[in-house]
């Protein structure tokens, strides 16, 4: 696991200082027009915030104040200003091949050029600046998703069943606890009996979310079955141990390869993350196992955290409903288009055989506290029966 992950982190700072030396030669080219000075400047600022996210990173592992909080906001919000100006500059780099193959080269680009490339520049850090305060506004309005299944099982005497789901809710020092309590005030709102988090609630370090008592804000969910929870894999990355365990003793049960019956009705079976193979060493359980001892006459729904092997569970044909998050449906666009070509389910609803899955864009982010291109969301699951 440790060769795993040194070639992984490898490969992820090559491509990180890869971007940021490709977009700092660029704003230094378009800097010459401004003089020495201000290049020089430059410089500075743009390498103190490229570091800042892996500073913020390294900090919050040995420092749990509020300057090591500073350094890790500004490095999140910084990736999200990285990645538009790259595709700015790669756009602007294309163009101008374009131009220069067909010879079409317009004057702006000849005349002036330099004072040209600063305004170019400026226009460029100004639009990713925009982009990133309307994906930080986007991030903090989440919608509700509504969504209804009626199902030819019996439940009980209970025939319709109102199901809230969150799924990568990531809380830590950017979901912090003011984002909790909105998250709690969004839930009891939607009155449900029953809440389901699909993984990923907690956003790797259980340090910030212990430093912050934001388990207090979660113990005011109002939900008249309970709250049910599963591992993500951001759990696995912060040690799941601990993450379950702090969950679980601020009133959420965590079902880790496990089952629960609800009120006589229906099932809810939480299966581990498929990250327990490489943190912990062991597999999780096979579907054969996860359905031992449960009658599958009743209502079934499977939370499952990344949305992979559909076809398995489909084809099985005893779960009624699965839930999936993870994807973020991208988080920052373009890379939905590379989550919907990784997952057979990206976002949104669809029926396969006879089981009806769900994978949902998230509640938190990772990461930047950005997206664009997508919203962020609660399901809420209007469940009616026979």
């Amino acid at each position: 696991m440790k060769i795993e992950f040194i070639i992984f982190f490898g490969i992820a700072l090559l491509i990180y200082g890869s971007v940021h030396f490709y977009i700092f030669i660029r704003g230094w080219q378009a800097c010459a027009a401004a003089g020495g000075v201000f290049q020089v400047f430059y410089a500075i600022v743009f390498w103190v915030l490229a570091l800042s996210f892996i500073a913020g990173r390294v900090l919050e592992n040995y420092v749990q104040n509020g300057y090591a909080d500073a350094v890790v906001w500004i490095g999140s919000l910084w990736l999200s200003v990285m990645v538009y100006l790259f595709f700015f500059v790669l756009m602007l780099d294309l163009g101008r091949f374009l131009f220069t193959v067909f010879g079409n080269t317009p004057s702006q680009w000849t005349d002036s050029y330099e004072s040209f490339k600063l305004f170019v520049g400026a226009f460029g850090f100004l639009l990713a600046l925009s982009v990133t305060a309307f994906g930080f506004w986007n991030a903090r309005t989440p919608v509700v998703k509504e969504l209804e299944i009626v199902l030819e099982k019996e439940g009980g005497e209970k025939k319709e069943w109102t199901i809230v789901v969150a799924s990568d809710i990531h809380l830590g020092t950017i979901v912090h606890k003011n984002r909790a309590e909105a998250l709690v005030a969004s839930v009891n709102a939607l009155k449900s009996d029953l809440v389901l988090f699909a993984g990923d609630t907690i956003d790797e370090d259980i340090r910030p979310v212990i430093r912050r008592d934001i388990g207090e804000s979660l113990k005011k969910i109002s939900s008249r079955y309970g709250i049910y929870a599963i591992t993500g894999n951001h759990e696995y990355i912060g040690g799941a141990d601990a993450a379950v365990e702090y969950l679980e003793d601020h009133g959420i049960t965590m079902l880790r390869d496990s089952y629960a019956l609800i009120g006589d009705g229906l099932y809810v079976i939480g299966r581990e993350d498929t990250s327990v193979e490489r943190f912990a060493g062991t597999k999780r359980k096979s579907i054969d196992e996860l359905f031992r001892g449960v009658d599958v006459s009743k209502p079934i729904i499977i939370l499952d955290h990344q949305p992979f092997s559909l076809d398995a569970v489909a084809r099985d044909g005893r779960a009624d409903i699965q839930f999936s998050g993870h994807t973020h449906h991208g988080q920052l666009w373009p890379f939905n288009f590379i989550t919907e070509m990784i997952y057979e389910l990206s976002w949104g609803h669809r029926k396969i055989g006879n089981t009806e899955f769900y994978v949902s864009s998230g509640w938190g982010t990772w990461g930047p506290p950005i997206r664009i291109g997508n919203t962020p969301e609660l399901v809420r699951l209007k469940l009616k029966l026979r």
